[in-house]
């Protein structure tokens, strides 16, 4: 890591520090994510060979459950993908998501979108998928 990158990442752990204990901090930035966040979100979903392609799935549905997991795992939630949204051989979607809240005022983020890209390596019947995802 560069030094200019050390600095940076440095100032934005120590802006949300100190944005902690505001009154209205907090939401103001709840529906943006950071460039620290967009980094843990990046490392839980690259621990999956499945959404770098490296591992060829059966169904769609199979990665979706797996980006939904990773984003689980670290406080966020995916938003509702419906079938129409992934018909095709192959595609390409940027899915939103937003951070999990209990009261059900979750805002969507705003900065930042799944990139999900498929392509069916297979035949109709015999489906084998190549998945790439990753938060924009």
């Amino acid at each position: 890591m560069k030094k200019s990158q050390l600095r940076q990442l440095i100032q934005e752990v120590y802006n949300e520090t100190m944005n902690v204990g505001r009154v209205g901090a907090n939401e103001h930035h709840s529906n943006r994510i950071t460039s620290v966040e967009r980094s843990k979100l990046s490392n839980a979903f690259h621990k999956h060979p499945e959404l770098g392609g490296n591992k060829k799935l059966e169904s769609l549905r199979q990665g979706l459950s797996i980006i939904h997991k990773c984003l689980d795992e670290l406080g966020y939630e995916l938003d509702m993908v419906t079938g129409d949204m992934l018909l095709g051989q192959s595609g390409s979607r940027n899915l939103p998501y937003r951070r999990k809240d209990p009261n059900g005022n979750s805002r969507e983020i705003e900065n930042s979108r799944i990139a999900f890209s498929w392509t069916n390596l297979g035949d109709e019947f015999n489906k084998r998928y190549e998945i790439i995802a990753y938060p924009s």
